[in-house]
């Protein structure tokens, strides 16, 4: 609560239960001691109603900016976690559609060396004001972001929106103006990367494997969701606006049970 625009919270080494959304709105900075010594996680004891986007707790770190000043805010070194998910109906087990990280219109945001696990809707969530879009998402590692054997219709590592007011005539391919995501790894999602909503995004030289939560006709590595009309402002009325997708390499090794995919065997054996 004192921390100041520019400041840098620092976590130490140890695990932490974050079972609240802690909401920002100033420039601050978070830093971990590594992922593999800085864990936040939620706790499988708190019900999953509480994490499902009506209660004000879905998101671990909410960044609800909404500015278009340069805000230079880094989230470095931390291993996200939440609840134990259901991989099998019927399990018992976790079914929120909880969310690592949001970032509501903050521009120049960098978010690295981080690790996001077991959230039911995406490890990070980006909504980006239509005309403007600048953010970094590198060198972080994405395992299993999906709840549900078929993860609900959700079950991303990364998804990129638009405030879905405007359909930009330019969006000006090749500049800056994009929400980059790029140096990441990806296990066992629905889509890796998800859109809409008029998004602007570059997804390059990320390692993508395992794209096999859900049917087969609906799960693929990299997703741009198409214009769905309704009421505008409504994340889908219009579809994602423009990418730049090169240099990634995607593969599918197992299936959803864990076993290893061999060659000639039918890719609906799931």
């Amino acid at each position: 609560d004192t921390a100041k625009d520019g400041d840098e919270i620092n976590i130490p080494a140890g695990e932490f239960i974050i079972n609240k959304s802690i909401y920002i709105s100033k420039f601050i900075s978070f830093k971990g001691a590594g992922i593999s010594q800085t864990i936040l996680y939620r706790s499988d004891s708190i019900s999953d109603a509480l994490y499902d986007g009506t209660s004000g707790w879905d998101v671990i770190l909410y960044f609800k900016i909404n500015s278009n000043i340069p805000s230079n805010v880094t989230v470095s070194d931390i291993y996200f976690k939440s609840k134990t998910p259901s991989v099998v109906s019927g399990d018992g087990l976790s079914l929120a559609k909880d969310i690592g990280i949001k970032m509501i219109k903050c521009i120049d945001f960098v978010i690295t060396r981080c690790r996001f696990e077991n959230f039911g809707n995406s490890g990070i969530s980006v909504v980006h004001d239509d005309k403007i879009a600048s953010g970094l998402i590198c060198k972080n590692e994405f395992y299993h972001n999906a709840k549900g054997f078929d993860g609900q219709g959700y079950g991303y590592g990364v998804t990129v929106y638009g405030v879905d007011n405007e359909w930009i005539v330019d969006p000006k391919f090749g500049s800056s103006n994009f929400i980059f995501i790029e140096d990441n790894t990806f296990d066992l999602h629905r889509h890796s990367i998800a859109s809409g909503g008029g998004a602007l995004y570059v997804a390059r030289y990320n390692n993508i494997t395992n794209n096999v939560i859900g049917s087969t006709s609906s799960t693929h590595a990299i997703d741009t969701h198409s214009a769905r009309g309704g009421i505008i402002g409504n994340g889908n009325y219009f579809g994602t606006r423009a990418v730049e997708i090169y240099n990634n390499t995607i593969i599918n090794t197992t299936f959803k049970n864990g076993t290893n995919i061999s060659e000639g065997q039918s890719a609906t054996l799931l």
